[in-house]
C-alpha cells in the first residue's frame, strides 16, 4: 500500500471516548490502541482507494474501525452471542443509536463490524476495507508480525486462565492466518488476488515463513 499523504478519516473525539471505554487495557492485543493502528492502516487503504477510483463511505468504514472489537474481554457466549464480533456489533448499535445516527448507517456499520469473523462474507466496499485494515498487521514488518504474535499468545493465555506452549501456539496461530489469507479481498490491487496470490498474502507468507522457523518464544516476552 502506498504510503499516507493526509489524514481521510474524519476523527471524532468523543465517539473515540465512548468507543474506548468498551476496550479492557488489560488485554495485551485487543486494546484501543489496535483500533489506533487499525485506524491507521484503514487511512492507507483508503487513499489506495481513492486513486483506483474505489468509492466507498469512509464515515461507515470510521465508525466499524471503531467498534470492531469492542467488548473482547466479555464472555459473548453468555451474553447470547455466536461471535465477539457480533457482541461488538450490538455495542456499536447501542452507542450509535444514542449518538442519532440512521439506522441505514447503523445497519451498514455492523454488518463491516462482522465482516472481520474468521469465516465472513464481505461484500460491500466497506465490509472489504474494514476486514483489509483489520488484516493488515500481519503484513506488516515481521518484528511486528511477531511482537503481536507474543501479545496475542499472552492475551490468549489471560483469557484462558491457562498457559499454552509456544510450538502449539504457532501451530494454532499458523493455522488461523492462513484461514485468513484464504479468502480474496478484492477492493484494492495491494489486497486482490491475481493467480493465486496477492501482494497482501505473498507478504503474509513471508512473516509465517520466519514465525515457523522460531524454535522458542523470544525471550523479551517476559517484560510484556
Amino acid at each position: 500500500m502506498n504510503a499516507p499523504t493526509k489524514i481521510i478519516f474524519e476523527r471524532d473525539s468523543n465517539l473515540e471516548r465512548l468507543a474506548k471505554a468498551y476496550y479492557d487495557s488489560r488485554l495485551h492485543y485487543h486494546n484501543f490502541q489496535h483500533v489506533l493502528n487499525t485506524l491507521e492502516f484503514g487511512n492507507r487503504i483508503l487513499i489506495d482507494c481513492q486513486s483506483e477510483q474505489v468509492t466507498l463511505r469512509k464515515q461507515i468504514v470510521y465508525l466499524a474501525i471503531l467498534f470492531h472489537d469492542a467488548g473482547y474481554s466479555e464472555d459473548h457466549t453468555s451474553l447470547g452471542f455466536e461471535t465477539k464480533e457480533r457482541y461488538s456489533a450490538n455495542l456499536a448499535e447501542n452507542v450509535l443509536i444514542t449518538e442519532n445516527y440512521s439506522p441505514t448507517e447503523i445497519k451498514a456499520v455492523k454488518e463491516a463490524i462482522v465482516s472481520t469473523e474468521r469465516h465472513a462474507t464481505f461484500k460491500t466496499a466497506e465490509q472489504q476495507a474494514v476486514r483489509a485494515a483489520d488484516l493488515s498487521g500481519m503484513a506488516a514488518s515481521y518484528d511486528i508480525f511477531l511482537l503481536n504474535s507474543v501479545r496475542l499468545k499472552k492475551e490468549h493465555e489471560y483469557l484462558s486462565n491457562s498457559r499454552i506452549s509456544w510450538d502449539a501456539w504457532k501451530k494454532v496461530s499458523i493455522d488461523v492466518v492462513k484461514d485468513f489469507i484464504t479468502h480474496d479481498i478484492p477492493l484494492i490491487r495491494y489486497f486482490k488476488k491475481s493467480e493465486s496470490s496477492s501482494q497482501f498474502s505473498i507478504a503474509v507468507e513471508k512473516n509465517l515463513e520466519r514465525f515457523t522457523a522460531e524454535s522458542a518464544e523470544p525471550s523479551w516476552a517476559n517484560h510484556l
